[in-house]
């Protein structure tokens, strides 16, 4: 959304959470859910859509890199997509996927993964009322394990997709804080 003549609101629904990174750091928005989202033949029911806040947009129209908003989050995946350059076009076919809802981590945690001799993964941030923070859970804790299997750099994708998945399905973490070990449990909900 980058057009100054188009008003538009933020969803009733929405969470300010990071929507991009950018040299000074993170750069702060909301993500909600439109009602629709049509591109040519095709509409894509309660799409997300991010909106950057106003003091994290740069103003200059030569050096302008986020807009007032994005739509993206998973849209595309939900097509088999040629982009012919030379053309300036680009063709979409719907594929499987097309008819899945479009969902949101429903956990309420970002993790951090680094890497020195093993890879760890440590609790970043944690949303406000999310299950994450009523299971416990705190800033700083270390993921051993989700619903009993050992966190490798080999599975890290599969979990970040669990968190998607299914509004009441049941997460078991075992954390690492300090010396202790503590399972903390909660059941993912959809806040948008």
């Amino acid at each position: 959304f980058e057009d100054d003549s188009v008003e538009y609101f933020l969803p009733y629904r929405n969470l300010e959470v990071p929507i991009g990174q950018a040299f000074g750091g993170e750069v702060l928005g909301h993500i909600g859910r439109l009602r629709s989202l049509n591109i040519g033949n095709y509409s894509l029911e309660s799409p997300l859509a991010t909106f950057a806040k106003p003091e994290h947009v740069d103003q200059n129209e030569s050096t302008k890199k986020y807009g007032d908003g994005s739509i993206g989050q998973g849209v595309l995946q939900r097509f088999s997509v040629i982009y012919d350059f030379h053309h300036s076009k680009v063709y979409l076919k719907k594929n499987s996927t097309f008819s899945d809802s479009f969902e949101y981590d429903m956990s309420g945690m970002n993790i951090s993964v680094k890497q020195a001799k093993e890879y760890s993964f440590t609790v970043k941030s944690i949303r406000k009322d999310s299950p994450a923070q009523k299971s416990g859970l705190q800033v700083g804790d270390i993921i051993e394990s989700i619903n009993g299997e050992k966190l490798t750099i080999n599975n890290y994708g599969q979990y970040l997709n669990l968190f998607l998945t299914r509004e009441g399905k049941k997460v078991i973490l075992l954390i690492r804080r300090g010396d202790e070990k503590i399972e903390c449990s909660y059941r993912l909900a959809r806040f948008i």
